[in-house]
């Protein structure tokens, strides 16, 4: 691999430091029927345009929509030297909340599950559950980590398709075109979509980056309508 390649494999891995994500939903495509609404008179949410995204701006309209929100998240940043998987509940109403990582490379597998009462991880590798002397709220645990979603959207060329429902929302589907400014960031091209509510959720994003030999992709989605967080069965009984 060359110092190209390298240098954008330790950019991008930056991005799988504290991810979130849930499982439990179907897959990477969550839009419905189209609203009837055109791209051309919607209101874009803070940080979106027609054709642009403002990564910040973004990821600060997107916690704030989804602030006291049960939901589910999950995901998935692959690349040929492996993927890493954020599995990610939380339930602010019943103060549970889930978080699961798996990373192929590592060859870890662990879960940790939080409750009012305390928290417990479980090392699915070995069958061990501990309890954790961890406090928690659901801003701490229920958000990726920033990288999560700026690193995948910054420097895209975009561009807004349709206006269709997510999780019965109206939400805005995005192509990406490309990379706006190659020489900028080691990754010089990127395809995919973006979908978005018109309150600012990213509810999914399938994107892929790449340059000369080298490619990272990732894979998010998001579920609002039904997030329950089930104790799970390795939890030690009181």
């Amino acid at each position: 691999m060359n110092n190209a390649h390298r240098k954008l494999g330790l950019l991008c891995f930056v991005v799988v430091v504290g991810c979130a994500g849930c499982a439990g939903f179907a897959g990477n495509d969550p839009t419905g029927g189209k609203t009837g609404e055109s791209v051309a008179t919607v209101s874009f949410p803070a940080g979106w345009g027609a054709d642009s995204v403002d990564p910040a701006t973004a990821l600060q309209t997107h916690r704030q929509s989804l602030a006291g929100q049960p939901r589910q998240s999950r995901v998935a940043i692959t690349d040929d030297d492996g993927n890493r998987t954020v599995i990610r509940a939380v339930d602010p109403d019943a103060q549970t909340a889930s978080v699961r990582l798996l990373d192929s490379t590592l060859r870890t597998d662990t879960e940790t599950y939080y409750t009012a009462e305390g928290s417990y991880e479980y090392d699915h590798t070995t069958a061990t559950a501990t309890q954790q002397n961890e406090t928690w709220t659901p801003a701490s645990v229920g958000f990726h980590a920033s990288n999560t979603i700026q690193r995948p959207l910054r420097n895209l060329a975009i561009e807004a398709q349709t206006v269709t429902t997510v999780d019965g929302t109206p939400a805005i589907t995005y192509t990406v075109k490309g990379i706006q400014s190659p020489n900028q960031t080691p990754p010089n091209a990127a395809t995919g979509s973006v979908v978005v509510t018109k309150q600012g959720s990213v509810m999914a994003f399938t994107i892929r980056k790449s340059n000369d030999g080298y490619a990272r992709r990732y894979h998010y989605r998001l579920q609002t309508e039904s997030a329950p967080v089930t104790k799970p069965s390795w939890v030690p009984a009181n």
